[in-house]
């Protein structure tokens, strides 16, 4: 039951907020942290599961402890509501499609829609931005270079469209490795208009693992870690990192780096038994990890990195 991930959440609380349980809470994390597999950490430090499962069901009727967390020092934020333009207004849709994440069937009906829209509102960077996603997932490479283009010229502030010409170039660099220098180009561009925004640094260091074969110079190493700030939310960039950690044989930053990822309550898993078997785990990682074994840990996370399908990988 505890595979659950509402059951997970409702276990986190219990063990967060009962002062018997708590510090047991940390040691257990701990003896993750250091490799120990999670039922025989877990049998060893709670005992009986069946027992704290009891208890677990007991303590789901509530009512349930919470902190009261008051800041010192409060400010009410200005807030200006102004209405959506009407372009704004027509893009939503295909906003939504896009973000969620479309096949390249789809995209060329999106595309198609969006097309339209650009004739009737040719000084939009918004729209264009939009038609160059659209025109990138439906494979129409040039038509999606030609939209991020008159995008940013418009708005070279639009980091995203910089974001989607580099995308293109990438793509276009699969038979041209020229592009490949484009596309750095336009990821340049994309920090200049915003240093916070991680994709790009994220994208440039993709650009140069994939060409190296897994050895990327040192200028896009950095730009990998200073994304970590940003987007160490973001699990697919911790797997990233680790593993770049892990090539350098940073074993100890690696492991500070993947914890998060690796036992994530949001990772995806497979409802195919036979899929999920060959797949590898967040414990079958740290595991490697603790053995020494950094070649098998690395080409684990690489699988991890992999995208599952076609779909996902044109998706959003």
């Amino acid at each position: 039951a505890f595979q659950h991930y509402g059951t997970g959440w409702l276990l986190s609380h219990y063990l967060s907020f009962d002062i018997t349980r708590e510090q047991t809470l940390r040691q257990y994390l701990v003896a993750l942290g250091n490799g120990e597999d999670s039922l025989t950490a877990a049998e060893r430090l709670f005992g009986d599961l069946r027992t704290m499962e009891r208890q677990l069901d007991r303590y789901k009727q509530g009512p349930f402890p919470g902190y009261d967390v008051r800041p010192n020092v409060t400010t009410a934020p200005d807030v200006a509501i102004r209405r959506l333009t009407p372009v704004e207004v027509a893009l939503i849709r295909h906003e939504m499609l896009l973000q969620v994440g479309v096949t390249p069937d789809d995209a060329i009906d999106v595309a198609r829609d969006l097309r339209a829209l650009a004739a009737t509102h040719p000084d939009s960077s918004a729209v264009h931005r939009w038609l160059a996603e659209a025109e990138h997932d439906a494979k129409n490479y040039a038509a999606s270079e030609a939209a991020g283009a008159r995008a940013v010229e418009l708005d070279p502030t639009n980091v995203d469209a910089w974001l989607y010409r580099a995308e293109t170039a990438i793509e276009m660099a699969k038979t041209d490795p020229a592009y490949l220098q484009v596309a750095r180009r336009h990821l340049a561009a994309a920090v200049d208009q915003d240093q916070n925004d991680p994709r790009a640094m994220i994208l440039f260091y993709r650009t140069h693992y994939d060409q190296t074969s897994g050895q990327p110079p040192e200028h896009a190493i950095i730009a990998l870690e200073q994304a970590l700030e940003e987007a160490g939310s973001d699990r697919e960039y911790r797997l990233l990192l680790g593993r770049q950690l892990l090539i350098e044989d940073r074993m100890n930053d690696a492991r500070v780096v993947l914890l998060p990822a690796l036992f994530s309550g949001h990772s995806i898993t497979s409802d195919d038994e036979d899929e999920a078997d060959a797949r590898p785990t967040p414990q079958g990682v740290l595991n490697a990890m603790t053995a020494g074994e950094r070649a098998s840990a690395i080409e684990m996370l690489s699988k991890m990195l992999e995208p599952e399908d076609e779909d996902e990988a044109n998706g959003g």
